[in-house]
């Protein structure tokens, strides 16, 4: 009965909706092989004081805020909100780490437009947006 109720919903998304959801359950099965290599060692714990936050965690927070809108939300929270971090931000260019080198193939190959079109909305210029690997978690604490 369950099946059958989430076979509905599915085949009433759209394809590119349909799309998403079948590159997140093939993400799923292949993070759980390696989501849990040694994960205390790519912890790193960085103190946030509320009040000095940097210009590139301010501008990373207006685009999740609007990503969040334009994704379904398995993708958001998954590929994006929980997998990115923004690593720098210069006069050209803003850094997005990712948790690993599959999420950075994977969002540079179906979300970068989408997320530098919404990083030059937030900043009103043209700028570049790059993925890198990060070798941590960062946790923010405050």
């Amino acid at each position: 009965m369950l099946t059958n109720k989430l076979l509905n919903k599915f085949q009433k998304l759209t394809d590119e909706n349909q799309q998403q959801v079948l590159d997140f359950v093939e993400f799923l099965i292949n993070k759980q092989d390696k989501e849990l290599n040694n994960i205390s060692e790519k912890i790193h714990l960085e103190p946030l004081d509320p009040d000095q936050k940097k210009e590139k965690e301010i501008v990373w927070e207006e685009v999740l805020k609007i990503m969040e809108r334009e994704v379904i939300r398995p993708i958001f929270d998954s590929w994006i909100k929980d997998s990115c971090i923004p690593l720098s931000l210069s006069e050209t260019t803003f850094v997005i780490g990712t948790k690993d080198t599959f999420i950075k193939d994977w969002l540079e190959a179906r979300y970068s437009n989408a997320i530098k079109r919404v990083v030059r909305g937030v900043l009103d210029r043209n700028i570049e947006v790059e993925f890198e690997e990060t070798e941590f978690y960062v946790i923010n604490k405050g």
